[in-house]
């Protein structure tokens, strides 16, 4: 099942959140020829003066709503909108490519006061955004503002963030709400990383103005309408190859929005793409077993596609479940503050009076306990990737997980899932064991999910309907709360700490339950306690493992998300794209700063650095 909301959808590469498509932290899988040959897709070497140029283009799955919602760190991005500001934007760190640390990019260093909650980050100087002012701090505490001060984001940031100020004039100081010893990995891996011009955050849909590889020329170049947009290479972009050479290597890349993943498999076959972003495990199955006798060969050779993805990467994949208003209220909540209702089923809209089905506990144990997700792994999304029942996976390509701990969450049995629907009915007389789910537009494989899970249910007694919706349509109604369950695919990431504000239970703005960007609803101190003893331990620690390994069990007792399978994102390519899985970051300031000296993670989070990618 494919979604198109982002982990990251509001701010991250953590969470790939409402109808989305999952953050796909992406280290090297394999490579697809005719002859069916393996073989490691990473650095491909640096192009020759003749591979130099050209035009890019690049498949995603979902487009922008408007320009309002694409502007650095205020913008609200799903993990499609993150392959074009990956274009646009850089971010203040990049994630290394063993996803154990932060490298420096448009930030040199992070250091922190001894309880960690106190950051002061250094940034590089000679960088210039697309209209030639020079990159500062100021811009930096203008993108923090921006995004705290939005009516939809800043929900996602004042949990995390307390305060942004310059220092001076290449420094500037963060304060974290909670101790947060991996905080710079929020500045590489969410979307308050992405550095934007003042004037793009305040245009009301100008034109996109970042410091990134490339910049629009004219926003008629890009068409939200069509899902086509048109971006050239920046002149006069700050970084530069590991030979020093000025990045990026492409003239052009064009962004080419299909919604349904097997479409976006057929254009790269003919040819109408170059490369595409695909999280559907039917789509991946046939790239990964693809002989290319259908498609002429590249380039004179027998190669015709080449992919890579995470299925067994070192990050944390998201995961698929369907998320659930379980409307639960923290106690400090005022009376009157928890919300009430659900969806009409016969007209998708909001019934302030109506019984919420899903809200009871025993209706989401047995609905976890209904749905076989073997079998789902395997009809549904060709058994690429593997059955789940918490945040995190059992193996790592083929080993144990030093993540996982098993949760208790429901095991597969229609017996027990009929009776808990029984005791249900028998407490709610003369109201129907009924709920919507919604599912994202024009999507045949979540039709499709929708459509199994739906049989399922039906075997213990309950009843679904649809609610098909656009993505903004779909990811407002959780932003107001007014849905029953909907497809969903989030909580991935580099370290766990990138999920605490979907799971955070404490008030931060006004009083009322819809200010929550905690879509679910859950509310459980243990599970609060257990994420901030988590921020507070040491990356890689024992005790951060314990930790959110109590947040993983909590989380299988409360059930606001009915787990499937690991969400795998997959780069597929035409043999002649070079370099899609490969990123350089530089060092700190010196005669060789904008040189690439280290390897970074890429793909990362459902994007690729499209500076380093080329064509032969």
């Amino acid at each position: 099942m494919e979604n198109t909301f982002s982990r990251r959808s509001f701010l991250t590469h953590s969470a790939a959140a409402a109808g989305g498509i999952a953050m796909a932290g992406t280290v090297v899988d394999s490579l697809v020829s005719a002859a069916g040959a393996t073989a490691e897709v990473g650095n491909d070497g640096l192009p020759t003066s003749g591979q130099k140029g050209g035009t890019l283009r690049v498949g995603i799955g979902s487009e922008q709503p408007s320009n309002t919602t694409f502007s650095g760190a205020k913008g609200k991005m799903d993990a499609a909108a993150f392959c074009i500001a990956n274009a646009v934007y850089d971010p203040l760190f990049v994630a290394s490519a063993d996803g154990k640390t932060w490298l420096p990019n448009l930030a040199i260093n992070a250091t922190s006061d001894a309880a960690a909650k106190v950051w002061t980050i250094t940034l590089r100087q000679g960088v210039t955004f697309h209209n030639g002012d020079a990159f500062t701090a100021d811009h930096v505490v203008a993108n923090y503002t921006a995004a705290k001060n939005d009516l939809t984001v800043g929900l996602a940031i004042k949990p995390l963030i307390a305060n942004c100020e310059k220092v001076s004039t290449y420094v500037v100081k963060y304060t974290t709400v909670n101790s947060w010893t991996t905080f710079p990995f929020h500045l590489s891996e969410q979307q308050i990383a992405y550095m934007a011009h003042p004037i793009d955050l305040d245009a009301n849909g100008g034109k996109p103005i970042g410091t990134g590889p490339f910049l629009l020329q004219s926003l008629g170049d890009w068409n939200q309408t069509t899902g086509v947009s048109t971006w050239q290479a920046n002149p006069n972009y700050w970084k530069k190859d590991s030979a020093g050479n000025s990045l990026p290597y492409v003239d052009t890349l064009v962004f080419k929005v299909i919604v349904d993943p097997n479409s976006r498999w057929q254009a790269l076959q003919s040819g109408t793409i170059d490369l595409m972003v695909n999280n559907d495990g039917g789509a991946i199955k046939n790239v990964k077993s693809a002989t290319g006798s259908s498609v002429t060969a590249v380039s004179g050779s027998n190669s015709s596609y080449r992919w890579v993805s995470d299925e067994n990467g070192v990050r944390e994949p998201a995961i698929n479940c369907l998320i659930v208003n379980t409307q639960g209220a923290p106690a400090n909540w005022p009376a009157g503050g928890k919300p009430k209702g659900a969806v009409n089923p016969s007209n998708g809209t909001w019934n302030a009076t109506a019984t919420p089905v899903v809200s009871d506990i025993r209706i989401r144990q047995a609905c976890a306990a209904a749905i076989n997700r073997t079998t789902y792994l395997s009809g549904q999304d060709g058994s690429i990737g593997q059955v789940i029942d918490g945040i995190y996976r059992a193996k790592v390509g083929g080993k144990a997980n030093p993540m996982y701990k098993d949760p208790k969450y429901p095991k597969y049995s229609t017996t027990a899932a009929k009776a808990l629907v029984a005791a249900w009915k028998k407490a709610n007389p003369g109201v129907a064991c009924a709920f919507v789910i919604d599912i994202v537009a024009g999507n045949d494989a979540q039709l499709a999910a929708f459509t199994w899970i739906k049989g399922q249910l039906a075997i213990v007694g309950i009843t679904v309907t649809s609610r098909s919706m656009v993505q903004k349509d779909l990811i407002q109604a959780k932003i107001d709360k007014h849905y029953d369950a909907s497809t969903w695919s989030q909580f991935g990431g580099i370290t766990p700490d990138l999920n605490y504000v979907w799971f955070n239970s404490f008030p931060f703005l006004g009083k009322q339950a819809n200010n929550y960007v905690n879509f679910a609803q859950q509310a459980d101190p243990a599970l609060q306690a257990a994420m901030i003893a988590g921020m507070k331990a040491a990356n890689g620690s024992a005790a951060q493992k314990t930790a959110w390994q109590t947040v993983n069990t909590r989380l299988a007792v409360n059930i606001p998300y009915l787990y499937l399978d690991t969400t795998v994102t997959m780069f597929a390519a035409r043999a002649n794209v070079k370099n899609f899985a490969y990123a350089g970051t530089p060092g700190t300031m010196g005669s060789s700063a904008n040189k690439a000296t280290a390897r970074a993670y890429s793909p990362d989070g459902g994007s690729a650095r499209w500076e380093h990618i080329f064509k032969v």
